[in-house]
């Protein structure tokens, strides 16, 4: 089976995935949850506002969300612009 296969197949199942990630994020757990005690400690202590709190954690949230993205698709991005600049010199 090619190795694209596999990860269509393995991909199929939202369920493995799902329980892949979680676990994955499991082992990390005192990790995250140290920078997650780091940012409230600093970020929310001087806000009182429940409104204020939940648009910080929407913001928070869209910061992490595109560095764990940055950080997974690093590599064949770079790969991506290399045969881009490839291209160009052609």
């Amino acid at each position: 089976m090619a190795k694209s296969s596999a990860l269509l197949e393995f991909l199929t199942d939202y369920k493995d995935l799902e329980s892949y990630i979680n676990f994955t994020l499991k082992k990390y757990d005192n990790c995250i949850k140290k920078i997650v005690e780091d940012l409230k400690e600093k970020l929310y202590s001087n806000i009182e506002s429940i409104e204020e709190k939940i648009f910080l954690t929407k913001i928070i949230s869209d910061m992490v969300k595109s560095y764990f993205s940055d950080l997974l698709q690093e590599e064949y991005m770079e790969i991506e612009v290399y045969f881009v600049d490839e291209e160009k010199k052609h």
